[in-house]
């Protein structure tokens, strides 16, 4: 396999992912973000430390504050973020492998170059303390969708760290990567678009997390466990009402364990997750055959800090749509190389070349890309 063979050599040389960054630096979601699970509005830390750790240059000005605080007023703070991709898809060319040994033509298979950009992001945070640490209000806007993204009341507790908040928010599962195209967010289905109404609660005492999140129609949970260099976490969620029987909607359980660790330098991040659809009727019985694992998807990352503000990244993804089909009919490969600095205070560009390998009958499933981005977050 093609990226086989790249992986092996590049890996080693030295997708925006923000839980490569707590990890490295030793520190839970909840310290960089107001969503205790990650995702949103930055906490005052996560400001600072968007100014000062993150950014090769703090850029000045003539003015006498240079440091920016997300605080309108002792009750009210505001936050941003946009991001905006440019995709471009190469041409792929290749042919179908022939069962004949005689000269008989190769089918040929084909994909026209295309290029796309996508605006990612485009949030809004408004952050209202009525009882500045115990009740908080927060909105997050998707002007992209023109949607709420959340809208939820929050109480926090000094108690275990403990929290407890209610409303329309994201759901959560696994890490949260930024990169919501990547196979552990589209497979599972719990990504920065997966948003319900929704009650929830967690307590952090110490290294240890525990969220529940329950919505009218799935009960979902994630434990994590970190250290200054480390952290291992598992997430389960199922559906307490069955939906509609379709190949995209009869999912009942979710299974994912993570997690990464941090020498010198190197980060290493890692995720899978499983799928499980028990059968409960003759006709699925005998289709799935009993098989308990019905699909599953991988992820590994290595972010290399080149110096202060740029990161070196290769991510190797690999996911089995239907494990009741033979690896060799629908394993998706991917692999993506790139750099990705942080210049000033807010700012991330990045370039990333994914190889892409599927299938041969899936020309587009072949398609290599070039990614180019520029974000600004605070």
């Amino acid at each position: 396999m093609k990226i086989l063979l790249i992986l092996t050599v590049c890996l080693f040389s030295s997708i925006f992912a923000e839980p490569y960054m707590a990890v490295r630096d030793g520190i839970k979601c909840s310290q960089c973000h107001f969503n205790k699970t990650g995702g949103g509005k930055r906490t005052d830390f996560g400001i600072a430390y968007s100014q000062s750790s993150l950014p090769t240059h703090f850029l000045q000005t003539q003015s006498d504050n240079n440091f920016y605080s997300s605080k309108v007023s002792d009750f009210i703070s505001i936050g941003a973020t946009f991001r905006l991709d440019d995709v471009r898809k190469l041409k792929y060319s290749g042919s179908l492998p022939s069962e004949k040994k005689d000269s008989t033509p190769k089918v040929k298979v084909t994909a026209p170059a295309a290029r796309q950009t996508v605006l990612r992001q485009s949030n809004l945070f408004f952050q209202f303390d009525l009882i500045p640490q115990s009740f908080s209000f927060y909105v997050d806007y998707n002007f992209t969708t023109g949607n709420y993204r959340e809208s939820f009341g929050m109480f926090t507790h000094s108690y275990l760290n403990s929290f407890v908040k209610a409303g329309y928010m994201l759901l959560p599962f696994g890490l949260k990567f930024m990169d919501d195209e990547s196979f552990v967010r589209t497979g599972s289905g719990y990504n920065f678009g997966s948003t319900a109404y929704a009650i929830e609660a967690g307590i952090e005492p110490g290294p240890l997390s525990l969220v529940i999140n329950a919505t009218e129609t799935a009960v979902s949970q994630t434990t994590a466990f970190s250290q200054p260099r480390w952290r291992l976490g598992f997430s389960n969620a199922y559906n307490t009402k069955k939906p509609a029987i379709l190949p995209q909607g009869r999912v009942l359980s979710k299974y994912a364990i993570f997690g990464g660790f941090n020498i010198d330098r190197f980060t290493v991040m890692t995720e899978f997750d499983v799928i499980d659809n028990p059968p409960d009727t003759a006709k699925e019985n005998k289709i799935l055959n009993y098989i308990p694992v019905d699909a599953w998807f991988g992820l590994l990352s290595l972010d290399v800090l080149a110096t202060k503000g740029i990161n070196l990244k290769a991510v190797y993804e690999l996911q089995q749509k239907d494990a009741t089909v033979s690896y060799k009919k629908n394993l998706e490969a991917r692999l993506t190389l790139g750099i990705e600095a942080f210049p000033i205070q807010f700012v991330q560009l990045a370039l990333f070349y994914q190889i892409n390998e599927f299938v041969p009958q899936n020309a587009a499933g072949n398609q290599d890309q070039i990614i180019s981005r520029f974000n600004i977050a605070f």
